[in-house]
């Protein structure tokens, strides 16, 4: 690849206070973790830290505004969750290994895209739609939504990263009533 060479005679730093500016104006923020954005290429990815499979913690002051992807979304840790993604017709959730709790998964259409060829392919061997997959996540809460599908759960998780993904649930990540 020819190495590029700027034609324009602004400064890096006063370029990158202009993205800042421009992107902010725009309710955005520059991007700070793009290694979460690549999907893994096999379906396990080591985690820095393991955590127990209850649901992630609520809000910290550390979370990026990046991860939010709706103003009325609260700020929250990332952390590891495990349980079971279903994938389907209007249908995009995630539910905590032993909880009654299922939320709408938010993420980018390169994480998304594995789990639900996963899902797919599961639900045409079984004949059947709407097939659970076991995950593992890095993931945050993310607010509750106002409209649309993703109201109807009990909130918004936003997907920074898929660690492990499995078509077989194991007997210990169930789904309470």
């Amino acid at each position: 690849m020819p190495h590029l060479r700027p034609t324009s005679s602004i400064s890096l730093p006063l370029a990158s206070l202009l993205l800042s500016l421009a992107l902010s104006v725009a309710g955005c923020s520059p991007k700070t973790d793009t290694a979460a954005e690549t999907p893994a290429e096999t379906a396990t990815v080591a985690p820095a830290t393991a955590t127990p499979q209850a649901e992630p913690a609520s809000t910290t002051a550390q979370a990026s505004a990046s991860a939010a992807s709706s103003p009325e979304a609260t700020a929250a840790a990332v952390t590891l969750v495990k349980g079971i993604y279903t994938w389907g017709p209007e249908v995009e959730t995630f539910s905590p290994c032993n909880t009654n709790k299922t939320y709408w998964l938010e993420g980018s259409d390169a994480m998304l895209a594995p789990l639900q060829e996963m899902a797919l392919k599961k639900a045409d061997a079984g004949n059947e739609a709407y097939q659970p997959i076991y995950v593992e996540l890095q993931a945050a809460q993310a607010g509750k939504a106002t409209d649309g599908f993703a109201a109807d759960y009990d909130g918004l998780m936003q997907l920074h990263q898929v660690v492990h993904s499995s078509s077989k649930v194991p007997a210990t990540c169930k789904l309470l009533d």
